[in-house]
């Protein structure tokens, strides 16, 4: 316990986050020292930051567009953690529905800044906080009005890829689903040439670029904003969250954008690899027993993988190829949005941490889907569901392995 305690207190992601947030305040008395006479140094809850109705008279181009999502998946993952996110609604028979209410617009010389912990801020030309294009950690304080100084100037129409705080540590799982996805919005009513830059966090990991590369955007229109940089956009183009304002869902629209956008054509690529997701390379959520559990797998084909060790171009082949996938919930399997709807995949769960995010994406595409749920006595886990020294009993995962092959090859011989 006492070890736990220390880990979690010496964690140095932990702790750049607390020195973001002092240099954040630091930098909030410059500005109001500048801006005193202005009054605007104010902060709120995100709750009533605006009145409901206020219009705003810089915006221009403003869409709406109502989504529906209804899928069918394992009724016992909906339990309990659905009730969590309050889009996700179970429905009598048992699927998973998902309403979404989503907005565009073009704000004129609109400002953004983010501190990369809890909050990411877009403000119009007066420099009021927009909230239905902002995001806050849930409770969190945030800006009311533009509280940095401006760094730099952007010319031109950009778009704003730039998800929530999790973006900023470079995960895929929210680069992709709560960033990159922006792009499938802003295209249903822009055409991409006529954006001549997009805003995205600082570029950590070479998939960032490459997926911005394959999405037909190229290096000179990338702006990266690094955390608590403030820059001005002569036309701002901003979106709602692809997954709204409280959803595990990843809806189809979505799913469907990267699989048109990403995929070689029907039939181009043949199934037949099996592979384990391993999170070695993991900052949170590891197995102790890795060793067993590989060796476990590879009586039954399974090649283990580390995603950090593919290109992005290396992941699209990888999971296209796939014939049957086996990891523990996390990031990685954000990828089954780019596998074969004939494919089979086994998620492994900790009982700490049980959530529908990645089972919606195999779902929607037909997939066969399977899970495991496994005892979880990390104290890590209990002080923080995200994280956890784990052990899975590699007997059980046999076993399971064993029956889902079977039934395999029974499929195909029937």
């Amino acid at each position: 316990m006492i070890f736990a305690v220390v880990e979690m207190l010496t964690s140095r992601a932990k702790w750049a986050k607390v020195g973001i947030l002092i240099q954040e305040r630091w930098l909030v008395s410059l500005h109001g020292l500048r801006k005193l006479a202005d009054g605007r140094r104010s902060v709120a809850r995100e709750e009533g930051v605006v009145e409901a109705g206020t219009e705003y008279a810089v915006r221009s181009d403003h869409e709406q567009w109502d989504y529906t999502s209804q899928v069918s998946m394992p009724e016992a993952l909906l339990e309990g953690e659905g009730t969590r996110f309050r889009q996700d609604q179970k429905l009598p028979d048992g699927r998973l529905q998902a309403t979404y209410q989503y907005q565009s617009a073009i704000y004129h010389e609109a400002s953004f800044c983010s501190n990369g912990v809890t909050h990411v801020s877009v403000f119009d030309r007066h420099d009021r906080r927009v909230p239905e294009f902002s995001y806050a950690k849930y409770g969190k304080v945030v800006p009311v009005s533009r509280h940095l100084d401006i760094d730099r100037y952007v010319p031109g129409t950009t778009l704003s890829l730039y998800g929530n705080v999790e973006n900023t540590a470079g995960n895929i799982g929210h680069w992709m689903i709560d960033g990159l996805a922006r792009l499938f919005l802003a295209l249903r009513h822009h055409d991409l040439t006529s954006i001549d830059h997009v805003l995205v966090p600082k570029l950590k990991y070479g998939f960032q670029r490459e997926s911005l590369l394959e999405l037909g955007i190229p290096s000179h229109k990338i702006v990266e904003i690094d955390v608590l940089e403030c820059v001005r956009c002569e036309r701002l183009i901003v979106t709602t969250a692809p997954r709204g304002f409280s959803s595990s869902n990843t809806p189809g629209w979505l799913i469907d954008g990267f699989r048109q956008a990403l995929l070689p054509a029907k039939g181009a690529v043949a199934a037949g690899k099996r592979i384990y997701i391993s999170r070695r390379d993991a900052g949170s959520r590891k197995f102790v027993n890795e060793e067993e559990i590989i060796a476990c797998l590879e009586k039954f084909g399974f090649e283990p993988v580390e995603m950090s060790s593919y290109d992005f171009n290396d992941k699209i082949a990888l999971f296209a190829q796939a014939e049957m996938i086996v990891g523990l919930t996390g990031a990685g399997l954000t990828n089954l949005m780019l596998c074969r709807s004939d494919a089979c995949v086994l998620e492994l769960f900790p009982a700490s941490y049980v959530t529908y995010f990645y089972t919606s994406i195999a779902c929607y595409l037909g997939m066969d889907y399977q899970y495991l749920v496994f005892d979880n006595d990390s104290v890590l886990s209990s002080m923080n569901r995200y994280y956890g020294n784990l052990s899975l009993d590699t007997d059980m995962l046999a076993d399971r392995i064993s029956s889902i092959v079977d039934h395999q090859k029974s499929l195909k011989t029937g």
